[in-house]
């Protein structure tokens, strides 16, 4: 394709806003309260064990 891709800047944190919406209502939040980061990502052999077993019960029930 010839059309080009937007600059598009990456989402905020979650709950980013929250500290911005309550000081509008008066309520003081100590820096980054309400921020929540996100899980961190799962070691190799966690992701593998969840991939068998996702496939073993995908198997039992039919839908492979």
């Amino acid at each position: 394709s010839r059309t080009g891709l937007p600059d598009v800047p990456p989402p905020p944190p979650r709950g980013a806003d929250t500290a911005a919406l309550l000081g509008e209502v008066g309520v003081t939040l100590p820096p980054g309260a309400g921020v929540t980061p996100y899980p961190p990502e799962q070691p190799l052999g966690r992701w593998l064990l969840s991939v068998v077993r996702w496939g073993y019960f995908a198997w039992r029930s039919g839908n492979i």
